[in-house]
């Protein structure tokens, strides 16, 4: 950090209270948070960019509210340390979209209400401090992610729809519109409220046919204990029994044979 030029600091706390960072086993505590940006605006650091996620499992509004308190502490930090009031702090919010081959591929996906509510909620939170700029992903676009996330082959026939209709180059927000994407998904009977809804775990899901390594016994395993704030200690501490192994794919598992 010393050697590194003195732009901006790229931090991603992902959510804003410590309950929530537990949930999605994101290794990192206040007290990290907070020693990280004292040596950074010890050494010259003004600008800091803030990464975190609304519509996490098990998310409420005061974890929402809580990322709005890390950057008032941010703030509060870089004047303690520096005695200026100059910071710029850009917190960019993306929406939480639930993936194959994660313990949360079973969690549903909050609607677009509620995306929309959230985001109103952190804006009027954020507005009044100095210094903070807030960008945020759309909510019918994150919809999108989502439906394609988890969907199967029949979603095939929605991309060809949504092309016919002129879609095109969608990942440039000029470009989107989401009308047709939505029209498309209509034509196509596809059932939006299933495919980002919650799954059962018995439920077979698109891409049960592909072995990743990791077992579904583990995901679901390691689901449960997310659901209750329980942490897992990175692979690079001990095996947690992924069954990557299995496959030859764990590099811990590869260290412990050879020391063995």
């Amino acid at each position: 950090m010393e050697g590194a030029k003195r732009l901006s600091l790229t931090f991603a706390p992902e959510a804003g209270t410590q309950r929530l960072r537990n949930v999605i086993n994101k290794n990192i505590t206040e007290e990290d948070i907070e020693n990280g940006m004292k040596l950074a605006f010890g050494i010259g650091y003004r600008t800091v960019k803030l990464y975190f996620m609304s519509g996490l499992p098990t998310e409420t509004d005061e974890d929402i509210l809580g990322i709005a308190e890390t950057v008032r502490k941010i703030r509060w930090l870089y004047i303690q340390t520096t005695g200026r009031k100059d910071i710029s702090i850009n917190v960019s919010v993306s929406v939480f979209i639930p993936k194959p081959v994660t313990p949360f591929q079973w969690a549903a996906q909050i609607d677009m209400d509620e995306m929309h509510r959230r985001q109103e909620m952190l804006k009027k939170e954020l507005y009044p401090i100095r210094g903070v700029h807030y960008s945020w992903h759309g909510a019918e676009m994150s919809v999108l992610e989502g439906i394609f996330a988890r969907g199967g082959r029949d979603l095939s026939a929605v991309l060809v729809c949504a092309y016919k209709k002129g879609c095109y180059l969608d990942g440039w927000t000029e470009y989107f519109d989401e009308k047709k994407w939505f029209a498309a998904l209509e034509e196509c009977h596809v059932d939006v409220k299933k495919l980002t809804g919650a799954r059962a775990e018995n439920e077979p899901l698109a891409w049960d046919f592909i072995d990743f390594g990791v077992t579904k016994e583990y995901l679901q395993k390691e689901y449960k204990k997310a659901l209750l704030g329980e942490t897992t200690e990175p692979c690079k501490h001990r095996c947690n029994g992924c069954g990557a192994a299995r496959m030859g794919k764990c590099r811990q598992y590869k260290k412990e044979e050879e020391s063995c």
